[in-house]
């Protein structure tokens, strides 16, 4: 549950030139300051609690800092059905919930303390919410990593990051340019072009987070906006008259879970789904955006693409055979849309 892009208490400061703020110690986790908490108390030793709530049916997450552990709480709201009340313990060895689906008009629930020792517990919401700005979002921003460079994890902290989207291009046959051109235009060339490949990315919802040599790792959590800043970045290289001649770039794409860290003083991340965008890029011959099995099967990709009939979808010769999971797909325009 503490997962980056599931964070959703971000607190942000003024600038001392524009304002001066006093900092003040407060509870961050009190009803009022979070409204996805919707119970917060103690719970004397030996006693219960009886929580009536009015509340939207959805899941529900009881947990406590005394206690070991979290438990589920499933509200079903008004139903056809009998009502049905729920019953949980906590001690500081455990804590247990319901076995079955609450019902009825409010969600109904008691909480026995089989303790000697007070306990503090709290329930909150814990379906995800469209309407939150989670750590993986907003790191995920162009304009945060402008903004708010020095925002960043402790040092050694790496946090796990359940889905997000990663975008890889690499400067093809750069020995080869650098002997065509020279060393200085080939690296004139190649910075001007990764720069526009950065600017597409963070128009398109994403951020470019390292640059190593001839490749450039850009990050986004939504997966759609990765395959369209990837279908975007082709279109500006290839037709933009400074590169498209002399230049060839290899894109790749995937999307999974990875680890959010700090790396190089700015949020970074690290995991397979990182070197699967890489590979993917290696895969790729120029005019295409390779992706991976995974990325290509998110909901809103595969919609995205079954849809659009500017680009052809087939797998990439030589991984079709291996298994479904490693399995990577080409994306590449189809002449005749591309001549329109």
């Amino acid at each position: 549950d503490g997962a980056f892009d599931e964070a959703t208490e971000l607190a942000f400061r003024p600038d001392p030139g524009v304002r001066q703020v006093t900092g003040v110690t407060y509870c961050v986790g009190g009803p009022g300051a979070t409204p996805h908490i919707l119970f917060q108390g103690r719970v004397p030793a030996g006693e219960t609690v009886f929580l009536n709530l009015d509340v939207v049916p959805g899941t529900y997450r009881l947990r406590g800092p005394g206690a070991i552990g979290k438990a589920y709480v499933l509200f079903a709201g008004q139903t056809e059905g009998p009502r049905r009340s729920g019953f949980a313990t906590v001690s500081r060895h455990s804590l247990t919930g319901p076995h079955e689906a609450l019902a009825g008009p409010r969600l109904s629930l008691q909480i026995k303390n089989e303790d000697v020792m007070d306990h503090q517990v709290m329930l909150e919401l814990a379906d995800r919410r469209d309407d939150i700005v989670t750590a993986g979002y907003v790191t995920a921003l162009s304009r945060f990593r402008a903004q708010l460079a020095s925002e960043v994890l402790s040092e050694g902290v790496q946090l796990p990051v359940g889905m997000m989207a990663f975008l890889t291009v690499t400067l093809a046959d750069a020995k080869k340019l650098r002997e065509d051109l020279g060393e200085q235009e080939a690296r004139d060339a190649a910075e001007a072009a990764f720069a526009l490949a950065a600017e597409r990315v963070g128009t398109l919802g994403g951020t470019a987070f390292k640059r190593e040599g001839d490749v450039l790792t850009s990050a986004f959590f939504d997966p759609l906006d990765c395959v369209r800043a990837g279908l975007g970045v082709l279109g500006a290289l290839r037709d933009d008259p400074r590169f498209s001649d002399v230049l060839k770039f290899r894109v790749g794409a995937d999307a999974g879970s990875c680890k959010a860290l700090t790396e190089g003083g700015q949020i970074g991340y690290a995991g397979l789904a990182v070197s699967h965008s890489a590979t993917a890029a290696q895969l790729a011959r120029g005019d295409d955006l390779a992706v991976t099995r995974a990325l290509a099967s998110e909901v809103g990709v595969d919609l995205y693409l079954s849809q659009n009939q500017d680009w052809a979808f087939e797998p990439i010769r030589g991984t079709d055979e291996a298994p479904e999971a490693a399995r990577y797909f080409r994306i590449r325009p189809i002449p005749e849309a591309a001549a329109i």
